[in-house]
């Protein structure tokens, strides 16, 4: 064999990346790390930027949801959730509707665990779990006004007086009164720790009743119209009201809930005030370390239940197919796993015939058989990237959600600090499967806030939505601002995929101080990274794309001459592409190449590398426009064996 032998070695295209294995190990075709980069037909390219959409009348309100509404007459809306009222934004005009102003005293809050459901041309938006804490009281109304008076007690005898905790505008709902006139949903004056009161909308005659009460905020229901509480006052039986929760589902035309850590109700058909909780209650487990996270539909009626440590699969049986039909008794739950559960009640996501959810051990996905019975795997989905998704903060992962869309899997989780050295609390990153690649594609970032952006914030992925604009499905991002009044930067709804230039996350040209405006000169590539003012007078921050090529050996580990590295390069735009490479033992990085250009369908650019090793990577740094990487050759001469060893 010849000394110095000269040798090839490429990737010709790009389908996924694995940042857990090892570098030399990974496959053609397969990256290290992929940042906020797409994958397709084998091309790398840099995400597009997001637009950020016109705030209107939802400046000054503080967002804490939002969800997608369907008019009657099919015309999809994102529905965004203020403290006090809802917003219907119609994408496809850039607009809002006025504000739908909730019920007198009926507020949300940050701190609520909101889950919006469509049913029947309504949206009920379900504003958490009731306390755990029901007291014994005993109510007092004297006809010569509209207040009626209650009094907690610790007793069933009513004897001695409790310090209820409650304050001046909680909401709280009374049952078990014989005169169902006082039972249901009231915001309430505290006049002392153990009475308070509630005004009834017109006169009754004069009662004193034993009652029970419970802080607990039940839901409200939209009808395209105004808003109104769903009636309560009857929470046990066969005809109670519907419970308050923090999770629920739309079934077979019922309406699945959780009523406590243990307990699943399903209301009546087509009657969602109405839950047979003697008979139409699942309880799983009573009492052991599990806890229900949430549910989201199956096949053939089904429904999976996610539990934190297990999962179980649902069915509700219907016999009659009639309005009020309670479920049949062949209703059924069914383990499928008691190894792994969800970690999060939006952190599971229905794609058909697949399930992908967020688990402890990573991300894992449940497929059907031919029998149509789930199976799992021991394996999480996520295992080519684990050592990247696992450095999530598990304390605020509660606060991770996913969607499906554009044939990828988007899941958005709470990951490392801020520049405050603080865990973010809210999704900051997100990880990107791709169905078609069969493959992790990226992990997007979003601007985040430097130590010379005192008064700025990082941007946090709070909702996606998908819904109609220009007679597409397209992605939404809705941020709330972290409880801080909509005012830009932060706060709004973004259009994902949009912009060529970068996010957008201000809608003025108001940049904090100190604030760079660069202008658009391809000679210095390296600072056109920094926010620019564009022609609109929008901020825009570049994305901070790159990627990382897999180790190239040669198939041996001896020592080479890497000569050179080519990359097959496509500009749709004008743009600037950073080049680097790492060569091992020894050990160096270099940067070799930094190459702008104007819109162009090729580029190849061929740079000299001229190190000695035994391994040599790629790292490339898309940092203007969208350019796109379709391949990389690396040149490389073997030399003879080398008997001395070197350190």
């Amino acid at each position: 064999m010849p000394n110095a032998q000269y040798q090839i070695e490429r990737d010709g295209g790009f389908i996924g990346m694995e940042s857990r294995t090892n570098p030399v190990l990974l496959k053609e075709q397969y990256l290290q790390y992929a940042q906020n980069i797409r994958l397709e037909r084998g091309i790398a390219s840099r995400r597009k930027g997001m637009r950020r959409m016109a705030n209107g009348p939802i400046s000054g309100n503080t967002l804490v949801a939002s969800g997608k509404y369907v008019t009657k007459d099919g015309v999809e809306k994102i529905v965004v959730i203020a403290t006090d009222g809802l917003f219907l934004y119609n994408a496809d005009s850039d607009t809002y509707s006025a504000k739908f102003v909730f019920p007198t005293g009926r507020t949300v809050s940050a701190s609520d665990s909101i889950t919006v459901v469509q049913a029947v041309n309504k949206l009920y938006i379900h504003r958490g779990l009731p306390d755990l804490t029901k007291f014994f009281s005993e109510l007092v109304y004297n006809n010569s006004g509209n207040d009626v008076v209650v009094t907690t007690y610790t007793d069933e005898n009513r004897t001695t007086p409790a310090n209820h905790g409650y304050a001046t505008n909680n909401e709280i709902t009374v049952t078990g009164s014989a005169d169902a006139h006082f039972n249901g949903s009231w915001v309430i004056t505290v006049t002392s720790p153990s009475t308070f009161t509630y005004t009834l909308a017109e006169s009754h005659p004069s009662k004193t009743e034993n009652c029970f009460s419970q802080r607990a905020k039940c839901a409200l229901v939209f009808n395209g119209v105004d808003i109104e509480p769903v009636p309560q006052g009857i929470d046990q039986g066969s005809s109670a009201n519907m419970p308050p929760t923090d999770t629920a589902i739309y079934q077979s035309n019922r309406m699945v809930l959780k009523v406590n850590r243990d307990s699943i109700a399903v209301s009546d058909f087509l009657d969602f005030n109405t839950f047979d909780l003697t008979y139409g209650q699942f309880t799983i487990n009573l009492g052991s370390y599990d806890e229900l996270i949430g549910f989201t539909p199956w096949l053939d009626n089904e429904f999976i239940i996610f539990q934190r440590n297990s999962i179980y699969k649902g069915r509700i049986v219907n016999e009659q197919f009639v309005t009020g039909e309670s479920p049949d008794n062949q209703s059924y739950i069914t383990s499928i796993s008691n190894a792994f559960g969800c970690v999060g009640r939006r952190a599971m996501v229905n794609t058909g015939r697949y399930v992908f959810f967020l688990s402890d051990g990573g991300i894992y996905m449940l497929e059907p058989q031919l029998d149509l019975k789930a199976i799992n795997t021991l394996e999480p989905l996520s295992s080519p990237i684990n050592d990247i998704l696992l450095e999530y903060n598990r304390d605020y992962l509660s606060a991770a959600h996913g969607v499906f869309f554009d044939n990828r899997l988007f899941m958005a989780l709470p990951v490392g600090k801020d520049a405050n050295g603080n865990p973010h609390t809210r999704p900051n990153k997100v990880f990107i499967f791709n169905i078609l690649n069969k493959s992790w594609e990226s992990v997007d970032t979003y601007p985040i806030r430097t130590a010379s952006e005192p008064n700025s914030f990082d941007f946090y992925v709070d909702e996606f939505v998908v819904s109609n604009f220009n007679n597409k499905k397209r992605l939404f991002i809705v941020n709330y601002g972290g409880g801080r009044a909509v005012t830009p930067p932060y706060g709004g709804i973004f259009l994902c995929e949009e912009i060529q230039t970068g996010d957008q996350t201000e809608i003025g040209g108001n940049p904090f101080l100190p604030f760079s405006l660069v202008a658009d000169d391809l000679a210095t590539p390296e600072n056109e990274a920094a926010p620019i003012l564009d022609s609109s007078g929008v901020t825009v921050y570049p994305t901070e794309s790159k990627m990382r090529t897999r180790r190239f050996t040669f198939g041996t580990l001896s020592e080479k001459r890497f000569s050179s590295i080519q990359t097959d390069l496509v500009f749709s735009t004008a743009g600037a592409v950073s080049t680097s490479v790492s060569v091992y033992n020894p050990d160096r990085d270099v940067v070799v190449d930094v190459y702008a250009s104007g819109a162009e369908p090729d580029a190849t650019r061929r740079t000299t590398v001229h190190q000695r090793g035994y391994a040599i990577e790629a790292e490339y740094k898309l940092i203007t426009g969208r350019p796109s990487v379709r391949g990389v050759t690396v040149d490389a001469t073997q030399t003879g064996r080398n008997l001395v060893s070197k350190d």
